[in-house]
């Protein structure tokens, strides 16, 4: 897949759903404020993004010169803070950042969380993740407890990436930080590696990121 642009993706930190096992996937809860992140939430986005600014340092400052950054960010409270986060983190390294930060950060309901269905707000959230994990594994356009498909999910990444590599107006090369979900993230690095969203849960094959981790698709 040759791509004019860089895409990485960052997982949101720790959110009060997730503490309390609790799946939380419609728009309605998720824009909730109180469907937020934890204080260790937080802390784990500003530890990342602060190992992440050291480690590509003089990349991210040509990038932020040359208009060559942008954050898209899934509506959801706590994907929102994230990239509040890492506005703060990247800015305290790189403070002319400030005057581009809300031109240069864009929501998209495109990297919302994957939905649910009748599993939304439910308990445990592990044992019932892994219940539509596996019905993915035998078919990434299931609908089980008429939640969204995985096919579904890597579709709309799909549209979201082409969309930005056909904007006439962004630099070629610029770095898209998506600020997004567990699922939504693992299924986008299926798309971008030419996979079946079936193996998203594929460990060996799609490495899942942990909460607050970035890391460049490839």
């Amino acid at each position: 897949m040759e791509l004019i642009h860089h895409y990485f993706g960052l997982r949101h930190g720790e959110s009060h759903p997730s503490s309390q096992n609790r799946i939380c996937s419609s728009l309605a809860g998720g824009v909730d404020p109180r469907n937020g992140l934890t204080a260790q939430g937080c802390e784990e986005v500003a530890s990342s993004t602060r190992r992440w600014v050291r480690e590509i340092g003089g990349s991210l400052r040509s990038a932020i010169h040359e208009n060559r950054l942008r954050v898209i960010h899934s509506p959801f409270s706590r994907t929102k803070e994230s990239a509040e986060i890492f506005w703060s983190v990247v800015g305290g390294f790189f403070p002319e950042i400030e005057a581009h930060r809300s031109h240069w950060t864009v929501p998209s309901d495109f990297l919302r969380e994957r939905y649910f269905g009748h599993y939304d707000e439910k308990s445990p959230s592990d044992r019932l993740y892994q219940e539509i994990w596996l019905a993915d594994s035998l078919d990434p356009g299931h609908t089980l407890q008429n939640c969204e498909s995985a096919a579904a999910v890597q579709s709309r990444v799909k549209r979201l990436v082409e969309g930005f590599e056909a904007l006439n107006d962004l630099p070629k090369g610029t770095w898209l930080i998506l600020v997004s979900h567990g699922d939504t993230l693992k299924i986008a690095q299926t798309y971008f590696a030419e996979l079946s969203a079936s193996l998203h849960q594929d460990s060996g094959i799609v490495p899942g990121f942990e909460t607050g981790e970035i890391r460049k698709f490839r």
